[in-house]
């Protein structure tokens, strides 16, 4: 038996310390010589060891690129707006705290649920541990959530997938509806190095005569519409299901979206609190899923107006104003940038930039750097953080002034803040660990 392991989780520290002991690809640098393995076999015989808890339970299963976090929190504050119905959430990665991963109407897991559901899992655990079965920290964490959804009686789970989709320790679920959002080349060096071999692997998700719908375009809605008819199922899309005929964001973080839904040529008007016109294609695409369960309209514009998103283009206040974003792929980027644009015109900027290794950052500078005044650069505290001054680098030819680099994230963000100067405004974005790390920052200096 192993030694190295807690002999019970009985408190926040067993489980940090157990956590700790297994395999992170989080944390694995793009480069690394390790490689990750993925089985779904693994996560299947971790859940029947506490009694397939992922069973029974009416299922949402969203994969894709750019949007899926904001699909899931959207579906299920709309699920959550119906009476008799408790919903689980289950998302990734975390901003704040590990516990904002798990959450049930609303509230995330306490330590103590953490620590039993650990604690249910350890016996598998010690038996695979340090073997080809051993359980990674996603597939741990997956398998919480199942219990703690089976433990608070959650009628309704909305699972996001942590990476890919076909091999996904998600793809165990027995889905009711399956979503993919938007598709962009990402974790090239596992998913593949084209948008049809990423899209091949968010299809994974998809069961036959389950369902699904998708609001990627191009190429990779393709290829989710070939493999659809391949299993037979059918495939809505956004932009002929449902259509976004109006997204105007601003002023302040607010968007007001119209739909229309094709098939009965109802149109549904609703104001998001959250900037950024690619919101309303997020919100069709949830829109779409509610309907498809049987969920009226006024649940759905209810559960969507009272939505709020921390860490997605989410003003702090103080002065200056400073707005934190987890965009970390250009075409999310961008959408940031238009977003602050329309939301906070004439505001001096200022971006604060840090972001994992493996990131496409020149193309993330490109779409950030129109209309800012400075940019600071600064590290994670990841071993998968990118070197703030080859990040620095990296912005600097995209400008006519020097990027200042700082290692020292408080350093970088009081930096920032002085060159906004009090009626200015900056930007932390680039990665959902620096947004995450410039609100508890913030929260610390008030």
């Amino acid at each position: 038996m192993p030694t190295d392991l807690p002999t019970r989780i009985r408190d926040r520290r067993d489980l940090e310390a157990l956590l700790q002991r297994a395999t992170n690809y989080e944390e694995l640098r793009p480069r690394s010589k390790e490689r990750p393995v993925f089985k779904l076999d693994r996560v299947r015989d971790m859940l029947a060891s506490v009694g397939d808890p992922h069973l029974g339970r009416r299922t949402v299963h969203v994969a894709g690129s750019k949007g899926k976090g904001t699909v899931v929190r959207m579906l299920s504050a709309i699920l959550h707006r119906v009476p008799d119905r408790t919903v689980g959430l289950y998302t990734s990665p975390h901003l704040d705290d590990l516990s904002g991963r798990i959450v049930v109407d609303g509230v995330p897991a306490t330590d103590d649920e953490l620590a039993s559901a650990a604690d249910a899992l350890l016996p598998h655990v010690r038996r695979v541990y340090d073997t080809p079965r051993g359980i990674t920290f996603f597939e741990l964490l997956t398998g919480m959530a199942w219990l703690i959804f089976r433990e608070r009686g959650c009628t309704d789970v909305v699972l996001e997938t942590g990476l890919g989709g076909r091999l996904d320790a998600t793809n165990v679920c027995d889905p009711v509806l399956t979503l993919v959002t938007g598709i962009e080349l990402e974790h090239a060096d596992i998913l593949g190095s084209t948008l049809e071999a990423i899209a091949s692997e968010k299809a994974g998700i998809l069961k036959t005569g389950v369902p699904a719908a998708t609001s990627a375009i191009g190429v990779a809605a393709g290829v989710l519409a070939e493999h659809a008819a391949e299993i037979g199922t059918s495939l809505a899309r956004v932009g002929r299901d449902v259509r976004v005929v109006e997204a105007v964001t601003g002023p302040g973080p607010a968007t007001d979206v119209r739909l229309a839904f094709d098939a009965d040529g109802d149109e549904l008007a609703f104001r998001l609190g959250i900037a950024g016109w690619h919101h309303a294609t997020n919100a069709a695409l949830a829109a779409w899923a509610a309907r498809a369960l049987g969920h009226d309209d006024a649940a759905i514009v209810a559960g969507l107006e009272a939505l709020r998103l921390p860490g997605i283009v989410e003003p702090l206040g103080g002065a200056p104003l400073v707005v934190v974003d987890a965009a970390h792929t250009p075409v999310s980027a961008e959408a940031t940038r238009e977003a602050v644009d329309a939301c906070w015109p004439g505001r001096r900027r200022v971006l604060l930039v840090a972001m994992l290794d493996g990131k496409d950052a020149a193309l993330v500078a490109r779409a950030l750097v129109p209309g800012a005044a400075a940019v600071a650069t600064t590290r994670l505290p990841t071993p998968r953080t990118m070197d703030e001054k080859e990040l620095a680098r990296i912005f600097a030819r995209h400008l006519a002034f020097p990027v200042n680099a700082e290692a020292d994230p408080a350093r970088a963000l009081a930096n920032a803040r002085e060159a906004a100067g009090p009626d200015g405004l900056v930007l932390a974005t680039g990665s959902v660990r620096l947004a995450g790390l410039v609100r508890t920052l913030l929260r610390s200096s008030t």
